[in-house]
C-alpha cells in the first residue's frame, strides 16, 4: 500500500509540473499573439521556452535564477 500511495503522488506531482508548463505555454502564446508577432516567431519562441522548462522538469530546479539562466 505504501508503494502505490508513493507511485501515486509521483504521478500526481508530474501531472502537476507537466499542467504548470502547458500553462505556461498557453500563456505566452496568447501574450506573442496580442503583441502581433508572426505565427514563425511564436512557434520559434514557444519552442525556446519549452525546451527550456524541460531542461528545468529535468534538473529539477526549484527556483529560476539570473544565475541559472546565464550559466547552464
Amino acid at each position: 500500500m505504501r508503494l502505490a500511495g508513493l507511485i501515486l503522488n509521483i504521478l500526481l506531482r508530474f501531472n502537476r509540473i507537466v499542467m504548470l508548463k502547458a500553462e505556461l505555454l498557453k500563456y505566452a502564446k496568447q501574450k506573442l499573439v496580442i503583441q502581433n508577432y508572426s505565427q514563425r516567431t511564436i512557434a520559434s519562441y514557444l519552442s525556446a521556452i519549452n525546451s527550456f522548462a524541460s531542461w528545468l522538469i529535468e534538473e529539477k530546479v526549484a527556483q529560476v535564477s539570473d544565475e541559472i539562466v546565464e550559466n547552464d
